[in-house]
């Protein structure tokens, strides 16, 4: 019921296409705020804390409603007061998970009355985007599709895999390559650093199970995709996380840098997932459809509106 249109630099461009949404190229930010201000938009829907700023400088007029999508650290630092001197303009403030919202109103210092919560929504398990021939070694298989940084904890990964008898297999690029490889050859562990691939659920279709050991997480995408797979999850106990994965029923969470309950988690999962992965794909379906999404975007969008 509401006609759509999508400003960005980043490359989405053949995906709207895909998705018959019109889009304007904006190859800067100048070029965004001309885009923004010519759509003469009724309410703009912005992401992350720059488009934040293109948006309340370019919609005076419009509706605005912000997207929370992460809880880093660098947000409880000066930056706090830009986004709550932003957050004066946005009428409505979406974050991604509850664990997100609260974030935001104690430690970001946003205003409760604005903060919304709408849980990602993903149907099924990511298409490919393009060929992937990546040869996996035989045995087991313990996957994480994340970049290489130090918020995802994959060094904890890397030390929990000393002993396990499987190889970890790492989907993502980053700056942590060349330590995680020699901290893996130090503890004498299978690691295949593959890079970004073309097709992660095929991938997600041959593993064991998923490790996602991350020490904040603002949603973990990774997790809802490996539990669409039928993908059974051992991940850190932090943020957003058990809001995803509900502990002893679709996986196992454990406390963030602790490499020896990580491993006892893994080598349990590995050794009987039981019905782990079924439980991740029956909650993943129920609890996190794309059509939940929407539903509660247009709930936030009226409810927005009505304060003009």
């Amino acid at each position: 019921g509401l006609d759509v249109a999508a400003a960005a630099p980043d490359p989405f461009y053949e995906e709207l296409r895909r998705a018959g949404v019109p889009f304007t190229r904006a190859t800067s930010a100048a070029g965004l705020v001309r885009a923004i201000r010519g759509a003469r938009a009724d309410l703009v829907h912005t992401h992350l804390v720059h488009a934040d700023l293109y948006g309340a400088l370019a919609a005076a007029r419009a509706t605005l409603v912000s997207t929370k999508h992460n809880d880093d650290p660098f947000r409880t630092g000066p930056w706090r007061y830009a986004e709550r001197l932003l957050t004066r303009r946005a009428a409505r403030v979406i974050c991604i998970t509850d664990s997100l919202a609260r974030f935001n109103r104690e430690r970001v210092g946003l205003p409760a009355a604005k903060l919304e919560v709408v849980h990602y929504g993903m149907d099924e398990p990511p298409g490919a985007w393009a060929p992937t021939e990546l040869e996996l070694p035989a045995g087991k298989i313990v996957v994480a599709v994340a970049r290489l940084v130090p918020q995802k904890g994959l060094d904890v990964a890397v030390e929990a895999m000393a002993g396990v008898d499987a190889t970890l297999v790492v989907l993502g690029e980053g700056t942590e390559r060349e330590r995680l490889e020699a901290l893996a050859r130090e503890r004498n562990v299978r690691l295949l650093l593959p890079g970004r691939v073309g097709d992660v659920t095929s991938v997600l279709r041959r593993a064991d199970v998923l490790v996602h050991p991350a020490r904040w997480e603002g949603f973990g995408l990774a997790l809802l995709e490996a539990m669409l797979a039928g993908l059974p999850v051992v991940a850190t106990r932090v943020s957003s996380i058990p809001e995803i994965v509900a502990d002893g029923e679709t996986g196992v969470l454990v406390p963030p840098d602790d490499p020896a309950a990580l491993r006892v988690a893994l080598e349990r999962v590995l050794d009987d997932p039981g019905d782990l992965g079924a439980a991740g794909l029956a909650r993943a379906r129920a609890e996190f459809s794309v059509e939940k999404m929407a539903e509660r975007t247009l709930e936030v969008y009226a409810g927005a509106s009505e304060l003009r």
